[in-house]
């Protein structure tokens, strides 16, 4: 079987429509399995211009001018393809916890304080 995970999506803005807003996705897979470990999306960095409508920030991050912060949203996943942990773009991480008898959602925990949980992901 041949597996061709989305790399990226491009929406054009702009009153023109030249715009071009892209947002990127990396994915990786569980070993020996077709299964998705980790999806990582990397959104556009945008700006509101005076209307507040999004525009591209032309390579500015999130910390205005000048900055190279990127914001990307992680999530991991078990190897039946059940959600177990986020990242979002602003730090949080919630943790989801499955009931593996009947792959339904149990407990969410937002805002994880990583210092008391266990099995946190590396480098959260």
């Amino acid at each position: 079987m041949i597996v061709h995970p989305l790399a990226e999506t491009t929406e054009f803005a702009g009153e023109t429509g030249d715009e071009a807003i892209t947002t990127k996705f990396e994915t990786t897979y569980h070993s020996g399995m077709l299964q998705i470990a980790q999806r990582t999306t990397i959104l556009p960095s945008l700006l509101s211009d005076e209307l507040g409508s999004p525009r591209p920030a032309s390579g500015r991050g999130v910390g205005g001018e000048g900055s190279n912060t990127v914001d990307t949203r992680s999530e991991l996943f078990d190897v039946r393809g059940n959600r177990i942990w986020s990242r979002d773009e602003l730090g949080i991480i919630t943790r989801y916890i499955i009931d593996p008898a009947t792959d339904r959602l149990v407990n969410q925990i937002q805002d994880v304080v990583t210092s008391i949980i266990a099995n946190v992901p590396a480098g959260w």
